[in-house]
Parts: structure tokens; sequence; C-alpha cells
């Protein structure tokens, strides 16, 4: 069943439409509302060094700092800013820089069951090899699977939908014209952890992504 349409901005940088709404709320279906509130940052995995994003309401740039060995195997680390969401929707969010720590550095788009490092997830990242991938782990701790696209420079938007049990993902160099990257059926819960994820591939480095706004 789908739940009441809603249009929020779950960060400056990343857009959240479609029916997907935020738990624990509600925002009229005319209001686009740009916010950080509930939005948190948290650690996958055991990273060497911690994560950190600017979470204020100012400017337009959302930056996220993160080391971690990686989004892939059966375990991840990363630094995940994520709020709950419920239902169907549409995250796309634009990535205007990444440091490349290590040509495997990425940052992207995450649907997330849980905040355990072996968690079931599906996402979509930019790595500075120009590779956008469409990633997933469809049981807990079990091996990650993927389907990507080559030669896709930055700044770069990513678009991660989910429709039921179906997500897909698409990349843009425009934010206007879509190339499809890959689709997978994944039967997670209906509420799950949504938002922008960033790891270095490097534990003893970090890496900066930034995100701008849509």
């Amino acid at each position: 069943m789908l739940s009441d349409l809603v249009f929020l901005s779950i960060l400056l940088g990343v857009l959240l439409v479609g029916s997907t709404s935020a738990v624990g709320g509600g925002t009229p279906p005319s209001e686009m509302v740009q916010e950080r509130e509930g939005l948190t940052g948290v650690d996958l995995g055991e990273t060497s060094l911690p994560g950190s994003a600017d979470l204020q309401v100012s400017g337009t740039a959302l930056t996220v700092e993160a080391a971690g060995r990686d989004l892939w195997d059966r375990e991840d680390e990363a630094y995940f800013v994520q709020r709950m969401v419920r239902g169907d929707g549409v995250v796309v969010a634009r990535i205007e820089a990444l440091v490349r720590t290590d040509e495997w550095a990425k940052a992207g788009i995450m649907f997330r069951e849980e905040l355990a490092s072996d968690s079931r997830n599906v996402c979509v990242v930019w790595t500075p090899r120009s590779l956008v991938a469409l990633q997933y782990r469809s049981r807990k701790g079990d091996l990650t699977n993927t389907k990507h696209v080559a030669d896709i420079p930055s700044p770069v938007w990513l678009k991660l939908e989910r429709f039921g049990a179906r997500f897909s993902a698409s990349v843009s160099l425009t934010g206007v014209r879509w190339r499809h990257v890959g689709q997978v059926e994944l039967d997670l819960p209906d509420v799950l952890h949504a938002g922008v994820v960033v790891t270095s591939h490097q534990p003893s480095k970090r890496t900066t992504a930034i995100f701008t706004g849509v």
C-alpha cells in the first residue's frame, strides 16, 4: 500500500520525492520543505576515523567527511547521513565533488534496513574511476552484488527509486536526461533508513564529498 503523497527535501542537496514520507511526521502534498531536522550521521561498521557532516541549514551544499574500508563484500565501512522514511519514492542527489583518496572511494544514495554493518541495503554510488554502480546486499551478511555503467564524469546526478520491492538506479549529467544503471527486486520492509553515504576506501584517510542543491 502506498503512503500519502508527500514532497520532502531531506537534505540541501538531496531531494526525496514521490509517495515516500518521513516517519514520525507528514508534509502537505503541495509543499516542498527544505530542512535537515531529523537527520543523523552515523558511521557504518568499525571505521578507524569517525565521519562527519554539516547538518546546519546554511548555504546550498552538504559536505560529508568519511573514512571506511568500503561499501562492499559482507560488511560496510562508511558514513551515512540518514533519516527514517516509509513507502515508495525517489531520492535524487547531485555529487559536486569527491576527494580521490582511492579510485574506489564512493559517494551516493542509500536505502538501508538497519544501521548494522552487514545490513541489507541498496545504493547507487559514483567513484573516481568514473563508474556509477547500483549495489545491493539481498541478505544480511551476504556478499554485495553490483551493476554498473562506465565513463561517467563528475559532477553527476544520481537517482534511486523505490516502488514496492523494485529498486531502480539512474544517472544524469544534467539532471534532466537520465541513463538507466540497473534495477533489483528486494523484499525490504516498508520503513527504511534513507540518505547519502560516503566511504574513502582507505581506513586511515578521510575523503570529502560535496552534495549540492537540486
